[in-house]
């Protein structure tokens, strides 16, 4: 059974998620210089640990399960691909319908299907290829996880730092710096197994220091970086970053340290029911706050009055959880007639 930190940490990085969309176009619109896009920079940093902890959650589970190399490709990869194709091509067609002047028909249809099965993905879903990157990874770090070494966990984690972070230094390829962006990412993955399994104290107090000082570097920066620029810089940004790192170990370390409040039973029965929609919410709130957005019930582009960002996170995400209510009842549904028809 799923540790109910691991549904916290989820549950907490799709808010983040949907809080990231609701804020992009606004962060990139607003004037650089204006006190709203230093509140919105200073919110956004925060909120990019979102995809780190997704990754990390991700660790922690699947390295601690003794699953097949055809169940991760078949079961796990295989069904991340199919996803990918289907709500890809979905958000294609629909940012056709909603923001482009063209007609939909047979060919259209035929080259986004192609653009999504080659895995030219659109908006969000970009973290689909790296899921399915990462779990590329899980038969060789398992292998490597068995070695019959006192330390072999904190060896493989210098060996990935090496390759994904050392190596970029010296290699400026283009081809390497596009796998650096998806496997780059096994770093969080094999972070989430070692923080789920070493639980320290110790490494909290060092990282909140480091934390807060990673905090103001990447505000700092990014505003100085912005002025200079004329626009938006997300330079100092990057999921990959060490200062996100930093921040992202954090959040999961005391999680994880602090797990058994999580175990309580009120909160362990919501934590639970919302957990079976969560990768579903991910999917939909793109096409929640695009339509949102096309009626003019939400506004992206202006937030002179911040916390109106909130109150828009409670339309998204209710609305996204009633239409993964919804997907996950028809394919419950769709599954059952299958089997009834297999058997």
């Amino acid at each position: 059974m799923r540790k109910q930190y691991i549904n916290f940490l989820k549950f907490v990085s799709i808010l983040f998620v949907i809080l990231i969309h609701l804020l992009s176009k606004a962060w990139n619109t607003t004037a650089v210089n204006s006190s709203t896009f230093k509140v919105l920079t200073f919110i956004d940093i925060l909120f990019l640990v979102c995809v780190p902890i997704f990754v990390m959650c991700s660790g922690a589970i699947f390295l601690n399960r003794n699953d097949s190399i055809k169940k991760i490709l078949f079961k796990y990869i295989l069904k991340i691909y199919l996803i990918f194709i289907a709500f890809n091509s979905l958000y294609k067609i629909a940012d056709i319908i909603m923001y482009q002047d063209q007609v939909i028909n047979i060919k259209l249809v035929f080259n986004i299907l192609k653009e999504s099965i080659l895995l030219k993905n659109i908006y969000h879903l970009w973290y689909l290829k790296v899921v399915i990157a990462v779990y590329l990874t899980t038969p060789l770090l398992k292998a490597l996880i068995k070695i019959k070494y006192k330390h072999i966990d904190f060896v493989i984690l210098a060996l990935l730092l090496i390759i994904f972070k050392g190596l970029p230094i010296f290699i400026k390829s283009s081809s390497f710096i596009t796998f650096n962006s998806l496997f780059g990412f096994t770093i969080y993955y094999f972070l989430g197994y070692l923080l789920d399994k070493y639980r320290s104290k110790k490494l909290i107090y060092y990282l909140i220091p480091l934390s807060i000082v990673s905090y103001g570097y990447s505000y700092i920066t990014t505003i100085n970086d912005s002025i200079i620029t004329g626009s938006g810089s997300v330079k100092f940004l990057q999921y990959q970053s060490f200062n996100i790192m930093i921040i992202s170990i954090l959040f999961f370390a005391l999680a994880s340290y602090y797990r058994n409040i999580f175990e309580k039973d009120r909160i362990k029965k919501y934590l639970e029911f919302e957990a079976k929609y969560n990768f579903n919410i991910y999917l939909l709130h793109g096409f929640v706050i695009g339509l949102l957005s096309y009626l003019k019930v939400i506004n992206l582009y202006d937030y002179h009055f911040v916390p109106i960002i909130f109150l828009y996170l409670i339309y998204v995400y209710v609305l996204s959880f009633i239409c993964g209510f919804m997907l996950k009842s028809i394919t419950d549904k769709f599954r059952n007639i299958i089997k009834k028809s297999i058997m």
